[in-house]
C-alpha cells in the first residue's frame, strides 16, 4: 500500500524496479534519493522540535557517526520480495 508520504521514487512497478537495480548509475540515484529524503524528514522533525524522532533518523542513516556516503560503505540491494 502506498501512503501519502511515500516518496515518488519508491512507487514503481516491479519490472521497472528490477531493471533499475541492474545499473550502478541507478543504484547511486536511489542512494542519493534515500539520503535526501531522510535529510528532509530530519529537517522537518527538527523544525517541529521533535528531537527524538530526528535523532532516530540520524541514527538510521549514519554508521558509527559517519555519513555512509562520506565513508567506505557499500549499500546492498535485494530483489523485490513483496509477492513471494
Amino acid at each position: 500500500m502506498v501512503s501519502p508520504r511515500t516518496p515518488n521514487f519508491l512507487i514503481t512497478p516491479k519490472h521497472t524496479t528490477e531493471s533499475i537495480m541492474k545499473t550502478d548509475m541507478n543504484k547511486e540515484f536511489l542512494i542519493d534519493q534515500m539520503g535526501e529524503t531522510i535529510f528532509h524528514r530530519f529537517a522537518d522533525f527538527m523544525d517541529q522540535h521533535d528531537y527524538e524522532t530526528a535523532d532516530c533518523l540520524h541514527s538510521e542513516w549514519n554508521v558509527d557517526g559517519i555519513d555512509p556516503e562520506d565513508g567506505n560503505y557499500e549499500f546492498l540491494f535485494m530483489a523485490d520480495l513483496t509477492e513471494v
